[in-house]
């Protein structure tokens, strides 16, 4: 599945540069079958949250998450980096 190269490629681009724990990666590539989709709902927003079963919770990439790494990675914007 292209989606999953592309994921797969970016973890090995990031991890080039900083050590990425063994779960998130796994996390990141559905290799994981204890995470559970939670739905959270903000001012109307509906957020699709990961959560490991033993009630662990993931984590969104903020604003400023993104344009960190984009920078760190050597991208001229956000909107580079995103695409």
């Amino acid at each position: 599945m292209k989606s999953d190269n592309s994921v797969k490629h970016s973890l090995e681009l990031l991890s080039k540069r900083w050590r990425i724990d063994p779960e998130v990666y796994d996390l990141h590539l559905s290799k994981r079958s204890d995470v559970v989709d939670t739905v959270v709902e903000v001012n109307k927003v509906i957020f699709h949250i990961p959560t490991l079963a033993d009630e662990r919770q993931g984590r969104l990439p903020l604003i400023d998450d993104i344009e960190i790494i984009a920078k760190k990675m050597g991208y001229v914007s956000k909107a580079e980096f995103i695409s």
